[in-house]
């Protein structure tokens, strides 16, 4: 996501190359993860000593390791940071590399792509877990994307038939915070 964000920011620097280094980086950092948390499962499915310390052996574990949920939170996170990604690839011209989004806007966003990012570093999992934090980055980022959407609210900025990338990349942000949110 700060990736995401510089080259949102930097209009000097084609941002393209920097994401296509990496994007295979992210997908293969959310593979590792979802292979140890398959192992942790099958390991605490199988160890005896987990009934022990109250662990109780059922299909569902839901209720009791909260981490398969982190996981598609992750997964959720990644893909919407992927969508982000092509839509910020949509919106750049295709020769100078020059995205086609106002600087007020470019500024904005980059500013809310880092407070995503900030949020997803405050989630239990995250290194910076505590339940304040998180909260304080949650409110953040909604904040952020209110003052980003005010200037789309009116029913005169609605053309029928016109892909707006300002719009889309609003609604990837907005549906990244409520998967986010607590």
């Amino acid at each position: 996501m700060d990736e995401l964000a510089r080259g949102v920011a930097d209009s000097e620097e084609d941002w393209r190359n920097r994401w296509d280094d990496a994007e295979p980086r992210l997908g293969y950092v959310v593979d590792q993860a979802r292979f140890a948390v398959d192992r942790g499962y099958e390991s605490l499915r199988g160890n005896p000593r987990a009934r022990l310390q109250g662990f109780r052996l059922r299909r569902r574990m839901a209720d009791q390791w909260g981490t398969p949920r982190q996981m598609t939170t992750l997964e959720h996170v990644t893909a919407d940071v992927r969508s982000i990604a092509e839509t910020l690839r949509e919106a750049t011209e295709s020769d100078s590399g020059e995205l086609r989004l106002t600087r007020t806007f470019r500024a904005g966003y980059a500013e809310l792509v880092r407070a995503l990012a900030d949020v997803v570093r405050c989630q239990p999992a995250g290194t910076g877990g505590s339940a304040e934090a998180a909260e304080a980055a949650c409110d953040r980022a909604g904040e952020l994307q209110r003052e980003l959407q005010r200037p789309f609210e009116g029913t005169a900025t609605d053309f029928p038939s016109i892909w707006d990338p300002h719009r889309e990349l609003l609604r990837v942000s907005r549906l990244t915070l409520l998967v986010l949110s607590p």
